[in-house]
């Protein structure tokens, strides 16, 4: 296991070992000391030095040398302290974790069950995805080439091909099957049987013949075009310094754009469409419905792959080096010097201007006054306003503890999200049977509207509340 995939291991197990006891961690150590030690005694250690000389002699297998030491497999075999890891935290862990949902078990039922947690496993599958990356993130600056015109002839390419998908979307299917066959299958059967090379004289010296014109479009940039050093070239100058930082800043710079696109669906789904603005949502649900009802009355007589392909590159255009500039200070002008039809006159100068005439959300909030026995019998004594009951059977007083509350009525606060009704006052709820009964209270009742048990009585106040409109 490499060292820095060994310190987080630790780390981890450290974390563990914190929630845990003193006697768990020691029944737990000790348990997996004994487990790793006799499985390495099964594996080995616990054979002579004769017994393994006749056996490497009488069982020699093929990844054996001559000398009897192991091949291949026995470097892969894993070492003691990624053992005594994997079965500390086997200990630690409950004996069966929820299993997740899973696609080959829907297909064909009775499939293996996931594997356990394994600190070693966990640690090799991280190197190998660093690894694997790479190619994600290679993938990814052609991209960005193509798609800002640092490869005009990419995004010519990428522009025909999206056409063509348009105009026959069958051939998402059939150019990528084709770039398979002819990219990969066909370079891959000339590498394994190549044919003798003949020499063709060329008419220009120095120049190279059977270049990819594939390879050439992927890879090409636009010379006129000012930008910074690609990742590839700084790599070719300083491989070995740069090769592990660049992959965990584009790994960290992938996770932050992943949780910002993450943070930004929920804030649609919870706040632009929950109400929370009552304006803005409801003027995307009529922007919805009305835009829902022009495009199904509208579909069958529109040439959907004439408009997307247009659309495609106007947008590509309007993104090309040369063009946006000219489009940002044309749209500068406009906004400075904005036009006479947009007066307040104009047909569509109120669009927005939408007051939504909703009746507010109300509820009422409860307080008790609660007054406690003082020293002299039947006298009782204010102790403070609380939200809670404070009968016999409150957690609170069964631990004899004060319940929370306030000693001042005016520093009674409205739940999160509502404020109280500024034309409303705390008023005293006389009907205490009702409520107590809905509280499922068997206390006695008396005439002043309180409920009273052997040592505290209590009365109920409601007040009037409005939610907020964010």
């Amino acid at each position: 296991m490499p060292s820095q995939w060994r310190q987080y291991v630790l780390r981890g197990s450290e974390r563990l070992i914190a929630e845990t006891t003193r006697d768990e961690l020691v029944r737990h150590v000790a348990g997996s000391l004994v487990d790793v030690s006799v499985k390495q005694w099964a594996s080995g250690w616990g054979r002579t030095s004769g017994d393994q000389e006749d056996q490497q002699g009488d069982h020699q297998g093929p990844g054996q040398d001559p000398d009897g030491s192991a091949g291949p497999a026995s470097s892969t075999a894993p070492p003691l302290l990624d053992i005594l890891l994997d079965r500390l935290i086997a200990r630690m862990v409950p004996r069966e974790l929820p299993e997740r949902e899973k696609l080959v078990e829907s297909v064909s039922p009775g499939g293996p069950d996931s594997p356990a947690i394994s600190a070693s496993v966990l640690a090799s599958n991280m190197k190998r995805m660093g690894k694997q990356m790479e190619h994600l993130f290679a993938a990814q600056d052609r991209l960005v080439r193509v798609l800002t015109w640092r490869n005009e002839t990419g995004t010519l390419v990428l522009l025909l091909a999206l056409t063509v998908f348009c105009y026959n979307p069958m051939y998402l299917v059939l150019l990528p099957l084709l770039a398979l066959l002819f990219g990969v299958v066909v370079p891959a059967y000339r590498e394994r049987h190549p044919r003798e090379l003949h020499v063709v004289p060329s008419r220009a010296q120095g120049r190279t013949l059977g270049k990819s014109l594939l390879k050439r479009v992927a890879r090409a940039s636009c010379g006129s075009a000012v930008h910074r050093k690609t990742v590839e070239e700084a790599l070719l100058e300083d491989n070995a310094n740069l090769q592990l930082l660049v992959n965990l800043r584009d790994f960290q710079n992938m996770g932050t754009t992943t949780l910002r696109l993450t943070d930004a669906i929920n804030h649609f789904l919870t706040v632009t469409c929950a109400f929370h603005d009552e304006r803005r949502t409801t003027l995307f649900f009529a922007g919805g419905i009305t835009s829902y009802i022009i495009l199904q009355l509208a579909s069958k007589y529109v040439n959907w792959s004439l408009l997307v392909s247009a659309a495609l590159w106007t947008l590509m255009l309007a993104t090309h080096p040369r063009v946006r500039p000219r489009l940002h200070n044309a749209m500068k002008r406009i906004h400075h010097h904005p036009s006479q039809t947009n007066t307040e006159g104009s047909p569509g100068a109120g669009l927005h201007d939408v007051v939504v005439d909703d009746q507010p959300v109300t509820g009422h909030v409860e307080i008790f006054a609660i007054y406690r026995e003082a020293l002299v019998p039947g006298s009782y004594k204010f102790f403070l306003w609380s939200p809670n009951v404070f009968d016999p059977q409150d957690e609170c007083r069964r631990a004899q503890q004060a319940p929370p509350g306030v000693r001042e009525l005016e520093d009674v606060l409205p739940p999160d999200g509502w404020t109280f009704d500024a034309n409303s006052t705390w008023v005293l709820d006389r009907d205490v049977a009702r409520w107590s009964s809905e509280k499922s209270l068997q206390l006695q009742l008396d005439d002043e509207a309180f409920l009273r048990d052997t040592v505290f009585k209590r009365q109920r106040f409601t007040r009037r509340v409005i939610r907020l409109v964010e």
